[in-house]
């Protein structure tokens, strides 16, 4: 609930002096425009217009819609090395979905490095960064998301998961906060089998972003984070609570048997 308010504007108050999303989209047009003159990015096949019922909800003052891919430099996924590029103790640090538990990059959990020359050369096009934001498009389930933590400088992934490196890094907290709401998957069309759904790269950097404002995007990711902080403390001393009832329900057992 308190990332469904958020993505739609109701979380925090608007301020009619920010300068609205659709002033920053011309700026990030112009970046990427300046990126391909440079050589640094290749150009974009045109995006298909936002269609009336990819609008998932009426947008507050100062928001506007746009695809991913037109706030990003790169969206795709990656792919998997043979075996023999495989260590368990150095290297390039490489992600499977398993490593994305709790909408966090876990890679304590069977962690794999592959090795820096094939990551350079082979899985050049997926190499990650440290704000990229990647999610998972193999299901079920589908849209498990994070962001690329900065203990290592470089990662790569498999095919099971896209990532999203925005044109500017301050958009990243946003994008992975609006795919952790997860209503896009509502309007998405997948595909594979109902035992296992999956989302195609090319629909990944289709995907309709209600963006707002940047720095109403800032307030917003600052109150999330505030909120979901109060709630986990809230369900620690839950927790804690229920033990000590336990253990005292157990002391008054043994002491009305004894």
């Amino acid at each position: 609930m308190i990332l469904e308010l958020a993505v739609r504007g109701l979380l925090v108050p608007q301020d009619p002096s920010d300068e609205p999303a659709s002033e920053l989209l011309k700026k990030i047009a112009a970046e990427k425009a300046k990126l391909v003159k440079e050589g640094k990015i290749k150009k974009e096949k045109p995006l298909p217009p936002i269609e009336s019922e990819e609008k998932i909800f009426e947008l507050p003052t100062g928001w506007s819609y746009c695809r991913l891919d037109e706030i990003c430099l790169g969206v795709t996924s990656g792919s998997t090395p043979p075996q023999s590029e495989f260590s368990e103790t150095s290297g390039v640090p490489y992600l499977k979905v398993y490593n994305i538990r709790n909408q966090a990059v876990d890679f304590e959990y069977k962690r794999q490095f592959i090795s820096e020359q094939y990551s350079a050369t082979k899985l050049k096009k997926s190499i990650l960064y440290p704000g990229d934001v990647v999610m998972n498009i193999v299901g079920p389930p589908l849209g498990k998301t994070a962001i690329i933590p900065s203990n290592y400088p470089q990662w790569n992934c498999n095919q099971a998961i896209v990532f999203f490196r925005p044109v500017f890094l301050s958009l990243g907290n946003f994008i992975y906060t609006y795919l952790k709401a997860g209503l896009f998957l509502k309007n998405i069309e997948l595909i594979g089998t109902a035992g296992q759904e999956n989302i195609s790269v090319t629909k990944s950097r289709s995907i309709a972003l209600p963006m707002p404002p940047l720095n109403e995007q800032h307030r917003i990711v600052a109150k999330v984070d505030e909120l979901i902080a109060l709630c986990d403390q809230l369900k620690s001393r839950l927790s804690d609570a229920q033990t000590t009832q336990l253990h005292l329900a157990d002391a008054l057992a043994e002491q009305a048997i004894g």
